[in-house]
């Protein structure tokens, strides 16, 4: 089971709104997105297509995912920007900027039941490394997406806000 956590906003982009059920976007051109671990299935880069949004970058590491991902949304994105790289990697964070939502699909393996569930102790965890790329870019928003053992661990979601809103995010 995944969950997305709520979208946290930033004050510098009140112009970067939308109206529920609608993709009549108060910019002249749709805002872009890029996902980093997008994890293959897609299903928040399918949700920010679905509402009008355009496609900037997407990151994974994984051979696997990325074949699947860029069958399904190739199309969506720029030449060249879906990256097989890894996300402490800093040869594609230029390519970054422009991005005024960030998706962010963090690692799992830190947080899963079929895990040792070592949260922070995990190698694999990717949070704080997603956030220092939040504030170099600066995107109007940000969606962390993450497996139950991560949004239900309260020591994690209260990292979690206390690093988004020290970067001014709510």
């Amino acid at each position: 089971t995944s969950c997305a956590i709520p979208l946290c906003f930033h004050p510098d982009y009140p112009d970067l709104m939308c109206s529920p059920g609608s993709t009549e976007w108060s910019l002249r051109s749709p805002p872009r997105f890029s996902e980093l671990a997008c994890g293959g299935m897609g299903a928040l880069t399918r949700a920010c297509i679905g509402i009008g949004l355009s496609g900037l970058l997407a990151v994974d590491t994984d051979a696997h995912c990325l074949d699947t991902f860029t069958h399904s949304f190739s199309h969506h994105f720029p030449p060249n920007g879906i990256v097989d790289d890894n996300l402490r990697s800093t040869k594609w964070l230029h390519k970054l900027v422009g991005s005024a939502v960030l998706l962010a699909g963090i690692p799992c393996q830190p947080h899963s039941s079929l895990g040792a569930r070592r949260h922070e102790a995990d190698t694999r965890y990717l949070l704080a490394y997603v956030l220092d790329i939040v504030q170099f870019i600066r995107p109007a928003a940000i969606i962390i997406e993450n497996v139950e053992g991560f949004y239900t661990n309260a020591a994690s979601i209260f990292l979690l806000r206390s690093m988004v809103a020290e970067l001014g995010y709510t």
